[in-house]
């Protein structure tokens, strides 16, 4: 994306209202005219120097960094990516488990950016980025550890900010929340990061809904999610047990006409064998029920409902 591109799509991935992002983006543009900067190191001391000033670890959005100065991993590097493109510098966000950096290329290659701290162009073992570094409580990873890098594409990048609030709803438990944010953040950069996480959220809430017993509309959320993004065979498993647990909350209410009609309806979801372990289970309700409250000494009525209920 542009340099503007990437700073307006933050600032919406932030949370920002549609009316108030071109107020934002005019003043980020200003700065950058503003901010003079040779190169890479340069660029990171002058935001250090003037726009970051405290580091948050949760503060991921770019409103919030040009209001207050506050930042984190996430907002520092799409800020300082935002100057470095602004600049003509050629610019990358890379990914590192539970963080982020920035690198910039220069005449010598890539150069690594830790935009969390002044001293974190190309740090290495640096004695002042090392102690400085300290407090953010993560650990550089360096660039020889190709397993746990991962360059992102400039919308991936900007879909950290998505992740980072769903990451927040999550810890909180609001699972059904989480869904929305996790299909804005996988139709917006298309990645297959996005697509595993947005299919987490959906196993997340029907989990959470299967929890608190709202066992059929656990499985119709799945079951449509999964038909709608082509998941249908990995989440057929959860599909299965949602439609278990919901027939056994027909059964065990006695409501077996409408544990018939559940499976009659939904039996294309489901293989051959499925179809007769759930039509096992329904007769053995029904057969139970009728065996209910009868004496030893009725054997007739017991011959007929056993033979009517089989």
């Amino acid at each position: 994306m542009s340099a503007e591109q990437i700073i307006e799509s933050s600032l919406n991935a932030s949370g920002v209202s549609e009316e108030n992002i071109p107020g934002y983006l005019h003043r980020y543009l200003k700065l950058a005219g503003a901010l003079k900067a040779a190169d890479g190191d340069a660029l990171l001391k002058k935001l250090h120097s003037g726009v970051f000033t405290s580091y948050e670890l949760k503060q991921s959005f770019t409103d919030v960094l040009i209001d207050t100065g506050r930042y984190n991993c996430v907002s520092s590097s799409i800020v300082y990516l935002f100057f470095a493109r602004v600049l003509g510098l050629e610019a990358e966000v890379v990914e590192v488990p539970d963080h982020a950096f920035c690198r910039v290329k220069t005449p010598e290659g890539w150069k690594d950016v830790e935009t969390t701290t002044p001293y974190g162009f190309n740090p290495g073992i640096k004695k002042e980025f090392v102690d400085d570094f300290k407090r953010t409580g993560f650990t550089y990873v360096p660039p020889g550890n190709y397993s746990a890098r991962r360059v992102l594409t400039d919308k991936e990048a900007v879909g950290l900010i998505i992740q980072n609030r769903m990451a927040e709803l999550q810890r909180k438990g609001l699972h059904g929340r989480v869904v929305g944010f996790a299909v804005d953040r996988w139709v917006f950069d298309g990645g297959r990061a996005s697509f595993r996480d947005m299919n987490n959220a959906f196993r997340n809430y029907t989990a959470g809904l299967n929890g608190k017993n709202f066992f059929r509309k656990a499985y119709g959320f799945i079951k449509e999610v999964s038909g709608m993004y082509g998941l249908k065979e990995e989440n057929h498993d959860l599909i299965y047990s949602m439609a278990n647990n919901y027939l056994v909350e027909l059964l065990d209410n006695s409501n077996f006409k409408g544990a018939w009609e559940f499976l009659d309806r939904e039996a294309g979801a489901f293989t051959g064998n499925e179809i007769g372990s759930f039509k096992k289970m329904i007769t053995g309700g029904e057969l139970n029920s009728a065996l209910e409250g009868l004496e030893d000494g009725d054997s007739e009525e017991i011959v007929f409902k056993v033979k009517k209920a089989f």
